[in-house]
């Protein structure tokens, strides 16, 4: 199985050990920000493989308000 870090998505999935509620966070590799966090690994992968197959701002990172800033 391929790693998320080295395929060709733009997303990866980080596990944080801080936040137990969530500790599933979809980050973007371009600018390593928290796009989303998931309680679920399979929520999370779910979100980066949508967003591989039809990206919602084609080839732009997301939008800064659309981030979880948690």
């Amino acid at each position: 199985m391929r790693n998320s870090r080295n395929s060709k998505s733009r997303y990866y999935v980080d596990v944080s050990t801080k936040d137990l509620e969530k500790p599933y966070a979809v980050v973007e590799k371009k600018t390593k920000d928290v796009v989303a966090k998931y309680k679920f690994k399979e929520e999370a992968e779910e979100l980066i493989k949508f967003q591989n197959k039809t990206p919602t701002f084609g080839n732009q990172p997301i939008p800064n308000f659309l981030k979880d800033k948690s």
